[in-house]
Protein backbone atom coordinates (compact mmCIF):
# COMPACT_ATOMS: atom_id res chain seq x y z
CA UNK A 1 0.00 0.00 0.00
CA UNK A 2 1.87 3.33 -0.97
CA UNK A 3 0.87 5.97 2.28
CA UNK A 4 1.05 9.06 1.71
CA UNK A 5 -0.33 11.07 4.42
CA UNK A 6 0.27 15.33 4.73
CA UNK A 7 -1.11 16.80 7.65
CA UNK A 8 -1.29 20.31 9.07
CA UNK A 9 -0.75 19.67 12.59
CA UNK A 10 0.69 21.79 14.48
CA UNK A 11 2.05 20.08 17.73
CA UNK A 12 3.53 21.53 20.43
CA UNK A 13 7.01 19.56 21.75
CA UNK A 14 10.04 20.12 23.91
CA UNK A 15 13.61 20.21 21.47
CA UNK A 16 16.22 20.61 23.99
CA UNK A 17 14.45 21.65 26.55
CA UNK A 18 13.35 24.33 24.32
CA UNK A 19 9.59 24.77 23.99
CA UNK A 20 8.93 24.75 20.11
CA UNK A 21 6.22 24.02 17.30
CA UNK A 22 6.06 20.96 15.20
CA UNK A 23 4.09 21.84 11.71
CA UNK A 24 3.46 20.31 8.61
CA UNK A 25 4.45 16.60 8.63
CA UNK A 26 4.43 14.92 5.84
CA UNK A 27 5.12 11.11 5.89
CA UNK A 28 5.74 8.64 2.55
CA UNK A 29 6.23 5.32 2.23
CA UNK A 30 5.41 1.79 0.78
CA UNK A 31 3.61 0.24 3.67
CA UNK A 32 3.08 -3.69 4.34
CA UNK A 33 0.44 -4.34 6.10
CA UNK A 34 -0.40 -8.55 7.00
CA UNK A 35 -3.48 -10.35 8.59
CA UNK A 36 -3.02 -13.82 9.78
CA UNK A 37 -3.44 -16.29 11.30
CA UNK A 38 -6.96 -16.57 10.21
CA UNK A 39 -9.27 -17.97 13.12
CA UNK A 40 -12.44 -19.04 13.38
CA UNK A 41 -13.98 -16.29 16.06
CA UNK A 42 -14.32 -12.42 15.63
CA UNK A 43 -12.29 -10.42 14.49
CA UNK A 44 -11.61 -13.29 12.06
CA UNK A 45 -7.75 -12.94 12.36
CA UNK A 46 -5.37 -12.94 15.26
CA UNK A 47 -2.89 -9.95 14.29
CA UNK A 48 -2.10 -7.17 12.19
CA UNK A 49 1.60 -7.05 10.93
CA UNK A 50 3.18 -3.65 10.00
CA UNK A 51 6.34 -2.38 8.17
CA UNK A 52 7.42 -0.41 5.35
CA UNK A 53 9.26 -1.86 2.21
CA UNK A 54 11.59 0.85 2.02
CA UNK A 55 12.86 3.78 4.55
CA UNK A 56 9.92 6.03 4.40
CA UNK A 57 10.23 9.69 3.64
CA UNK A 58 9.47 11.89 6.55
CA UNK A 59 9.42 16.00 6.33
CA UNK A 60 8.04 18.51 8.64
CA UNK A 61 9.19 22.29 9.67
CA UNK A 62 9.55 23.57 13.40
CA UNK A 63 8.08 27.12 14.49
CA UNK A 64 8.29 29.24 17.41
CA UNK A 65 11.38 29.40 19.71
CA UNK A 66 12.72 26.13 17.92
CA UNK A 67 12.95 27.81 14.41
CA UNK A 68 16.24 28.00 14.52
CA UNK A 69 16.28 24.14 14.18
CA UNK A 70 15.52 24.68 10.36
CA UNK A 71 19.03 25.90 9.93
CA UNK A 72 19.74 23.54 6.70
CA UNK A 73 22.73 21.75 9.03
CA UNK A 74 20.76 20.82 11.98
CA UNK A 75 17.03 20.23 10.23
CA UNK A 76 19.18 17.31 7.96
CA UNK A 77 20.81 15.93 11.16
CA UNK A 78 17.16 15.55 13.03
CA UNK A 79 15.71 14.25 10.09
CA UNK A 80 18.26 11.85 9.64
CA UNK A 81 18.28 10.68 13.43
CA UNK A 82 14.35 10.46 12.76
CA UNK A 83 14.68 8.24 10.02
CA UNK A 84 17.21 5.98 11.35
CA UNK A 85 15.06 4.82 14.20
CA UNK A 86 11.92 4.33 12.20
CA UNK A 87 14.48 2.43 9.82
CA UNK A 88 15.34 0.39 12.83
CA UNK A 89 12.09 -0.31 14.22
CA UNK A 90 9.44 -0.50 11.00
CA UNK A 91 11.63 -1.66 7.69
CA UNK A 92 11.56 -5.12 6.32
CA UNK A 93 12.62 -7.31 8.08
CA UNK A 94 11.46 -5.64 11.57
CA UNK A 95 7.50 -4.59 12.01
CA UNK A 96 5.35 -3.83 14.25
CA UNK A 97 3.00 -7.12 15.75
CA UNK A 98 -1.08 -6.00 17.27
CA UNK A 99 -2.90 -8.69 18.30
CA UNK A 100 -6.29 -8.79 17.70
CA UNK A 101 -7.19 -11.70 20.26
CA UNK A 102 -6.17 -13.13 23.79
CA UNK A 103 -5.57 -16.38 22.20
CA UNK A 104 -2.80 -15.47 20.47
CA UNK A 105 -0.60 -12.78 22.60
CA UNK A 106 -1.12 -9.99 24.68
CA UNK A 107 1.23 -6.97 24.09
CA UNK A 108 2.09 -5.17 20.83
CA UNK A 109 5.64 -5.97 19.57
CA UNK A 110 8.21 -4.67 17.73
CA UNK A 111 10.36 -7.25 15.94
Amino acid sequence: MNLNWISDICAEVSVLGVPTKLKEIEFKGDLRITLEPLITDVPIVGNISICFLEPPFIDFNFDGAGAIVNAPGVEQGIKKAIGSVMESMLVLPKRIDIPLTDKLTCDIKFR
